[in-house]
């Protein structure tokens, strides 16, 4: 009646302390305070009574109140979460308050505190689908957010706890034991991907990443075998595997199959300076480790039909034929080498293919081209 607000919102206020029950003078606060927009003012009564009340289920109502008005008529998005925040603190489970904190740590980049949030929303699910969707935010903002390896891990093994086949999860956590070094658990991992991917050449990948990482980090290269093995047998195009058991055969002095690596290596190539060069290999493994030097030179020469330029075949066939006497067929090979070496090679064994050039001059007549060798 006086026209004195101030006073008014004092003497309500003191009825509050005395009967924080007393619906009727939070109501009169929030008259006054709304026709004088003091909004700070009525939000302070707000947790004043919040922190009076006995009961949690009105001091949870009473600190929705004071957020709501935070967030729509002060436009203060830290003070609602601030009061959020509170509620949060009084009943977890209250839909409004993880709504609003959520969208609020989202908007913030506060990754700890989302998580937080996201994992309390676990705790309320189910299970299934909504489970799955949770674990999968989860762990992509421990991976991207957090820099938290371990905690992305641990939330994509949920997921397949509850379903085995889940693709996405399984491509993560691939992704993250190679990034961290859990070999053995890449393997694992790999192996469930294998069962649920259908396309032939990425399943042939899949075996060749297991059978590498067992010949690279655990040495066991008759299991590296078996998974390079069973890339080929998905895909027989899977060039990576065809490599890798060419390695290991090679260092195990296998020479037969490495020859049938080779063999289906230049098969597989496109390019003609690769399938040349497989084609030298072949013929350099006949010709130094089974001493069969005329497949040796059918080799070599099939590497010259592919590539006229391929450096280990035209320098075998050189040698071989030199060492045979054969020196009307080293002389065309001594022109290709010859604009070769005055570029690359070292300079003793430059040296040493012209005085066999020199030779092979002689021999066939051009006693000019001998003697400038």
């Amino acid at each position: 009646y006086l026209g004195q607000p101030g006073e008014a919102a004092a003497s309500y206020l003191r009825v509050l302390e005395l009967d924080p029950e007393a619906d009727t003078a939070q109501t009169a606060l929030e008259r006054i305070f709304s026709a004088q927009s003091d909004w700070p003012g009525l939000i302070g009564a707000y947790e004043r009574r919040a922190e009076l009340v006995r009961d949690d289920t009105k001091r949870v109502e009473i600190l929705r109140r004071a957020a709501r008005v935070a967030a729509a008529k002060l436009k203060d998005a830290v003070e609602a979460a601030r009061l959020y925040q509170r509620l949060h603190s009084v009943d977890p489970t209250d839909s409004e308050g993880l709504d609003a904190l959520e969208r609020h740590y989202e908007r913030t980049r506060d990754w700890e505190k989302l998580v937080g949030i996201l994992t309390t929303r676990l705790s309320l699910t189910a299970g299934g689908d909504e489970a799955i969707a949770l674990y999968l935010r989860i762990a992509q903002m421990c991976e991207e957010g957090l820099r938290d390896a371990d905690r992305a891990i641990e939330s994509y093994r949920k997921i397949l706890d509850i379903a085995p086949s889940h693709k996405e999860a399984i491509e993560a956590l691939g992704r993250l034991y190679e990034g961290t070094e859990r070999w053995a658990e890449l393997v694992e991992v790999t192996r469930r991907q294998i069962r649920i991917v259908n396309d032939r050449a990425q399943k042939a990948i899949l075996y060749f990443k297991c059978g590498s990482v067992m010949e690279s980090k655990f040495a066991k290269e008759d299991d590296a075998i078996r998974y390079y093995d069973a890339a080929i047998k998905t895909s027989p195009s899977c060039l990576p595997a065809v490599h890798g058991l060419r390695d290991l055969y090679l260092r195990k002095e296998d020479w037969p199959r490495v020859i049938q690596t080779l063999e289906l290596e230049a098969k597989l190539w496109t390019e003609d300076k690769e399938r040349a060069g497989d084609f030298a290999h072949l013929g350099q493994i006949y010709g130094d480790k089974l001493g069969d030097q005329d497949r040796a030179i059918q080799y070599y020469e099939s590497a010259l039909t592919v590539d006229r330029e391929c450096l280990p075949a035209n320098r075998a066939l050189f040698e071989l034929y030199f060492a045979r006497g054969e020196h009307q067929r080293a002389l065309p090979i001594a022109v290709i080498l010859t604009q070769k070496v005055t570029r690359e090679g070292d300079p003793v064994e430059r040296s040493e293919f012209y005085r066999k050039r020199a030779v092979v001059a002689e021999k066939t007549g051009d006693l000019r081209a001998a003697a400038e060798s």
